[in-house]
């Protein structure tokens, strides 16, 4: 989904109505802001930004829970314009991994609000 040509309306519908969101980092995670209360993201992002998770702020205030996965840039990044343009892999098992770790919290969440 290209965030960037939806309209701001439709941007907020889309992410107050989503439970998952999961993308690599990036502007369009600014409207995690929008998520509900019990929602979770996972968002890539290349280790160098591992100090600067930029989105968790705007995650907590909304409830949503944020989970970042670091991936390995393909060559070293010695600048941010280097960070910009890197390319790197997602490993598909780390990316899994992730995933399941996600869906396991969602059905943990779902379970303690029908029992509460």
């Amino acid at each position: 989904m290209q965030m960037e040509k939806l309209s701001f309306r439709e941007q907020v519908s889309l992410m107050h109505n989503a439970d998952f969101v999961i993308g690599p980092t990036g502007a369009a995670f600014a409207n995690t802001l929008f998520m509900r209360p019990g929602s979770q993201s996972l968002v890539w992002a290349l280790r160098e930004y591992a100090g600067g998770c930029f989105f968790s702020n705007m995650a907590h205030v909304s409830g949503c829970e944020m989970t970042y996965c670091f991936v390995e840039a393909d060559e070293p990044i010695t600048s941010t314009f280097d960070a910009f343009g890197a390319s790197y892999q997602l490993p598909v098992d780390v990316f899994c991994q992730h995933l399941d770790q996600l869906l396991a919290r969602s059905r943990d969440y779902t379970r303690n609000m029908v029992t509460s």
